[in-house]
């Protein structure tokens, strides 16, 4: 028998993207998710993540950092830099969908559990992107610091320590 804990995470997230099907189609996209069967490459993203990342888990700051009125939108094949903590640490989109689904989402006064997180989506220009070694944006999890004041230095970084989680 599986998790309870899991199988409401897995719900959530099925309601987060609006897939309505059976139990067992909700539990096959969750752990679609991170998953390099469905994409070779560990930072590029596939359809099922893109989903979940264009749902509403981010929906707030896609909207800010979607530029002349519009929301970022991501999208199949995008490379993504998955940070974490306060070193910004290089971590596999595996890792990141991992720790998605297993975290243990907070009981509210009402009994409810929400699907909330306090990732951090930095959106990178042109010149950043060539400077990353294509990178289009970056996912930082687990910080309680603004990357903003490191930008350039992560960025760097993200060309010179480039490796492929497979």
């Amino acid at each position: 028998m599986q998790n309870p804990n899991l199988l409401y995470t897995n719900y959530l997230i099925c309601v987060m993207v609006g897939l309505r099907g059976s139990v067992v189609e909700c539990n096959k996209f969750v752990e679609s998710l991170g998953s390099s069967i469905i994409s070779k490459s560990s930072s590029l993203l596939s359809s099922q993540e893109s989903l979940f990342l264009n749902s509403s888990f981010l929906s707030e700051q896609r909207r800010r950092h979607g530029g002349g009125g519009g929301e970022f939108k991501f999208r199949m094949n995008q490379r993504i830099a998955f940070l974490q903590g306060n070193s910004f640490t290089q971590w596999s989109k595996n890792d990141y969908f991992k720790n998605v689904k297993e975290f243990n989402y907070g009981t509210f006064e009402n009994g409810v559990k929400e699907f909330s997180r306090a990732d951090q989506l930095y959106i990178l220009n042109e010149k950043e992107q060539l400077e990353s070694g294509g990178y289009e944006a970056i996912l930082l999890s687990w910080s309680k610091v603004d990357m903003s004041y490191k930008r350039e230095k992560v960025i760097e970084n993200l060309k010179r320590n480039f490796k492929e989680f497979e």
